[in-house]
């Protein structure tokens, strides 16, 4: 069966269903039947948007529920490895909806470069993206059906030492035993070595403010338990190696600069 197919099928099965399907029994058939025939085998971003949009909408987001998915571990394994591609995703395709200067531009080719070659060495275990307004209309228009992501607290001005840009997004992200949040615009790559420290921000809630995703106001060093390392000069892949550095540090794992240049 093509994607399309296999849901409209499953969507046949359980009209009129009088269960509510987070606790019908049947709710791992209903997963597996989904998301197992590609356990060896990725679909196209569409449709792997489409299925997780529709098994969302049924049993939540495993990484928050993980109770609604305890009858299909396999599935619940799938789920979260494409919900951290969609988080990334919508990061920086998102964003790039909400860039207009050339410069800009072609900065965000380099983050996209970058952070992909992260992704391709599976050291991500896990992912969600903060958005303004505009930026969660933006997303909702570009992914189709129900895609998570948490937004930006309202808060009174200069109440927080930085001030979110129109359109300005952050990505959170699990690296090893460290947390990263990657600030779009002028924002910077924050650090925390440790996810355990009391300041460093856990992933998946409702919202957050500014405050909570940076890890210190001005440049930390490298040797420090926190970084902050501001996107300068990224056609010299500045930025980049300082990353990269801090990445194999908690995972072991080198990525090589020719991985993630521009080409």
């Amino acid at each position: 069966m093509q994607p399309d197919e296999r849901l409209a099928t499953i969507r046949f099965w359980i009209v009129g269903r009088p269960l509510a399907l987070p606790k019908d029994n049947n709710r791992g058939a209903i997963a597996d039947a989904l998301l197992l025939p590609y356990s060896d085998a990725t679909p196209e971003k569409r449709d792997r948007d489409r299925l997780l949009s529709f098994l969302l909408e049924q049993f939540e987001d495993p990484r928050q529920r993980p109770e609604h998915w305890t009858p299909m571990p396999q599935a619940s394994r799938i789920a979260r490895k494409w919900l951290i591609e969609q988080s990334l995703r919508q990061f920086l395709d998102v964003v790039s909806h909400s860039i207009v200067d050339p410069t800009g531009a072609l900065q965000w080719r380099y983050r996209r470069a970058f952070w992909t070659a992260v992704y391709d060495h599976q050291l991500i275990t896990d992912a969600c993206v903060i958005f303004d307004d505009e930026g969660a209309r933006i997303a909702e228009r570009v992914f189709e059906g129900k895609t998570p992501y948490s937004k930006w607290r309202r808060a009174a001005r200069y109440t927080q030492r930085k001030q979110i840009q129109r359109g300005q997004a952050c990505l959170l992200l699990r690296i090893g035993p460290g947390v990263v949040a990657e600030w779009s615009h002028n924002g910077r790559c924050n650090i925390w070595r440790d996810a355990g420290d009391a300041t460093a921000p856990k992933l998946h809630q409702d919202d957050y403010s500014s405050d909570e995703v940076q890890a210190a106001s001005g440049y930390a060093p490298l040797e420090a338990a926190k970084l902050a390392i501001m996107h300068s000069a990224p056609a010299t892949y500045s930025w980049q190696g300082k990353v990269a550095n801090v990445i194999s540090e908690l995972t072991g794992v080198t990525i090589f600069g020719s991985e993630y240049a521009l080409r």
